[in-house]
C-alpha cells in the first residue's frame, strides 16, 4: 500500500512538469502540494503496517526527486526567464536534492542527514508560485534551498564517498 501512496507523489510531480510545459503553473503548483500529501502519508502507512522496506524507500526517494526536485525547476523554468546564472542555481538545486536523497538511501535511520528534507521545496515552491513571488525571490530561495539541503551534511562530516 505504501508503495502505491510513493507512486501517487510521482504522479503529482509528473503531472506537475507537464502542467509547467504547457504554462499551467497554477496547476502545477497544486500538484507539487498534493505530492506532500503522497509522500507524508506513504512513509507512515509503511510504518504502520510494518511493510517499511529498502525498495519502499529507494521509491519514496526517487518519487521525491521528481516531486520536490525537478518539478520546481520546472516551473521555475518558465517563470525566471532564462538566465544562465538561474539555470546555474537550478541545476545546482537538482544536484542538491539527488545528493540528500542518495545520502538518506544509503544511511537511512542510522544517520539521519542534518538540513532542510527536500520535501520543504514541496510546500516552498507552490507558495511562492501560487503568490506570484518576484524573480529575485525566486532566484534566491533556489539557492538558499540548495544551501540548506546539503550545507549542513558537508558541515556535518559525514558527507557520503
Amino acid at each position: 500500500m505504501a508503495n502505491f501512496l510513493s507512486i501517487g507523489n510521482l504522479l503529482c510531480g509528473t503531472l506537475s512538469i507537464v502542467c509547467s510545459v504547457n504554462r499551467e503553473l497554477h496547476s502545477a503548483a497544486l500538484l507539487i502540494l498534493t505530492g506532500v500529501l503522497f509522500d507524508f502519508a506513504d512513509g507512515k502507512t509503511a510504518r504502520f503496517l510494518g511493510q517499511a522496506s529498502y525498495f519502499g524507500k529507494a521509491l519514496d526517494s526517487l518519487s521525491d526527486m521528481v516531486t520536490f526536485g525537478i518539478a520546481p525547476v520546472a516551473a521555475g523554468i518558465f517563470l525566471l526567464h532564462s538566465s544562465l546564472y538561474a539555470e546555474v542555481v537550478m541545476a545546482l538545486f537538482v544536484s542538491a536534492g539527488a545528493w540528500r536523497l542518495a545520502y538518506y538511501i544509503q544511511w537511512g535511520e542510522k544517520i539521519r542527514p542534518p538540513g532542510m528534507p527536500i520535501t520543504m521545496n514541496g510546500l516552498i515552491f507552490p507558495l511562492l508560485f501560487l503568490f506570484n513571488a518576484p524573480v529575485s525571490i525566486l532566484i534566491a530561495c533556489y539557492f538558499l534551498s540548495t544551501l540548506f539541503m546539503v550545507g549542513p551534511i558537508f558541515l556535518h562530516g559525514s558527507a557520503v564517498s
